[in-house]
C-alpha cells in the first residue's frame, strides 16, 4: 500500500475534529495567515480546507448507511456542520487577533512610553497621569489576560488541546503577557517608595475577570455556531444565538 492510499484510509476514518485538526496542521505549516491564504489562493480546488471534512463525512455516510435514510441525512448533516463549525471557529479566532495587533502594539508602546516618565520623576507626581496609567494598564491586561485564557478553553475543548494561532501571532501574544508582567513589576517597583501611590493587585484583579473569560467563550462560539447556521439556510436561529453577544458591555 502506497503513502497516498495509507493516508487515505487513515482521513477517510476520521471524526469532524480529527479531520480539523489534520486540516490545521496544514495550515499552521506556513508561519502566518497571510501566506496560509497566498499559498490557498494559488490552488483553491486542490487545497480547500474542506477537502479533509469531506473524506471523514463520506465515511460517517457509509458507516450510517444501513440505517434510515432520515437518519443517515441527519447525521451526515450534524458532520457537515460541526465541520464547518470547528472551521470557521478556527479561522474568527485567527483573524480577530490578526486584526487587533496594531491597535495592541499602539497600547503597548502608550504604556511603555508613560510608565518611563513616571521613572524619572524623582519629586512630584502629576496623580491624575499616574490613574490614567492604571486604567490604560489594566485595560489592557485585562484583554490580554481573558483573551489567553479564552484560547486556551477553546484549545482544551473543541480542539484536544491543539493550539489554535498562527506562529507570528503565537509569539505576539507570548510578548503581550510577558508585556504586561513587566509592566506590573515596574509600576510596583515604582510604589515601592511612595506612600501615595497603591501598587497593584495583580492576583485579585485577575480573580474578577473569569466572568469575563466565560462570556468571551461562549460569544466567539456562538459567532462560529450562527455562521454555520446561516449558511445552511436558518439566518433567524443564527442570529438569536449572537443577539445577546451583541450589546455586551466590554470589559
Amino acid at each position: 500500500m502506497g503513502s497516498n492510499q495509507r493516508l487515505h484510509k487513515i482521513e477517510t476514518s476520521l471524526t469532524p475534529q480529527q479531520a480539523i485538526l489534520l486540516w490545521i496542521k496544514e495550515a499552521h505549516s506556513h508561519p502566518t495567515l497571510e501566506s496560509y491564504a497566498k499559498w490557498l489562493s494559488e490552488n483553491p480546488e486542490t487545497r480547500s480546507p474542506f477537502r479533509f471534512g469531506e473524506k471523514a463525512i463520506d465515511a460517517i455516510e457509509k458507516s450510517a448507511s444501513r440505517q434510515k435514510q432520515h437518519d443517515t441525512r441527519q447525521i451526515v448533516s450534524q458532520a457537515m456542520q460541526e465541520y464547518e463549525f470547528l472551521y470557521h471557529l478556527f479561522l474568527d479566532t485567527n483573524v480577530h487577533f490578526h486584526t487587533t495587533a496594531r491597535e495592541k502594539s499602539l497600547w503597548s508602546q502608550l504604556l511603555l512610553e508613560r510608565i518611563k516618565i513616571f521613572k524619572g520623576v524623582e519629586a512630584e507626581i502629576d496623580m491624575e497621569d499616574v490613574s490614567y496609567w492604571k486604567e490604560l494598564f489594566l485595560g489592557f491586561y485585562a484583554e490580554t489576560y481573558i483573551e489567553s485564557a479564552t484560547l486556551k478553553l477553546l484549545s482544551q475543548k473543541h480542539y484536544s488541546g491543539n493550539g489554535l494561532l498562527f506562529q507570528d501571532l503565537v509569539f505576539q501574544m507570548e510578548c503581550r503577557l510577558r508585556l504586561g508582567h513587566f509592566l506590573h513589576e515596574t509600576f510596583n517597583d515604582f510604589c515601592h517608595d511612595r506612600s501615595d501611590i497603591t501598587p497593584i493587585d495583580l492576583t485579585t484583579f485577575e480573580s474578577g475577570l473569569h466572568t469575563h473569560i466565560n462570556q468571551k467563550l461562549k460569544a466567539m462560539t456562538a459567532l462560529a455556531r450562527a455562521e454555520v447556521l446561516v449558511k445552511w439556510g436558518r439566518r433567524e436561529d443564527g442570529v438569536a444565538l449572537v443577539e445577546k453577544h451583541l450589546f455586551s458591555p466590554a470589559v
